[in-house]
Order: C-alpha cells, then sequence, then structure tokens
C-alpha cells in the first residue's frame, strides 16, 4: 500500500513538474523578441502592402493570428499548447503533405 501511494505521489508530482515546465517554455517563446509568436515579424513583412492597401493588409493579419492562435488570451493558448503536446500532436509536417488533427 505504501508502495502504490508512493507512486502515485510521484505521477502526480511528474505532471505537474511538466505542465510547469511547458508553460514556462510556451511563456518565454510567446515574449522573445523576433520569435514566431511575434507578429511584428509578419507585419514587418507586409509592410509594402500596408501602403498599398490596408484593408487587406489587416485581413491577412487577423488570418494569420487566428491561424496559429496568436488572437487568443495568453492562458487559452498555453492551454491549447499543452494538450498538443500532451496528445502529440504538433502541428502539420512541412516536408510532405499530411494532416494535422486539429485541423
Amino acid at each position: 500500500m505504501a508502495v502504490t501511494k508512493f507512486i502515485a505521489k510521484r505521477l502526480v508530482q511528474i505532471i505537474v513538474t511538466l505542465i510547469l515546465v511547458i508553460s514556462v517554455s510556451y511563456i518565454m517563446m510567446y515574449y522573445s523578441p523576433g520569435g514566431f509568436m511575434n507578429t511584428n515579424t509578419m507585419a514587418t513583412a507586409l509592410a509594402p502592402l500596408q501602403g498599398q492597401n490596408p484593408v487587406l493588409y489587416h485581413q491577412i493579419m487577423e488570418q494569420f493570428q487566428s491561424r496559429y492562435g496568436l488572437n487568443l488570451p495568453l492562458w487559452q493558448q498555453i492551454l491549447k499548447y499543452i494538450w498538443h503536446e500532451l496528445t502529440f500532436d504538433f502541428g502539420r509536417c512541412r516536408t510532405r503533405p499530411c494532416r494535422s488533427r486539429h485541423s
């Protein structure tokens, strides 16, 4: 009985630790300058379009943010990220055509 209790306690500690580590790493990526999560990179790439057609520019930026979930609150982004990590859903393949479970 003591061994079962010890193992259960350790499993809970492992799960909590993993969730905390994943959350901290996501927050660090979120606030890193110039990272993928930073839409300023996308805005800089589309700067010429902003001057030519501002409506189209805003539509593209909104599509980009909604596609990657950047328009969600940070806590929802973290929960979604943790869920995808725990279910081994790492997104779309870039090298060969395949489908993600959440698309």
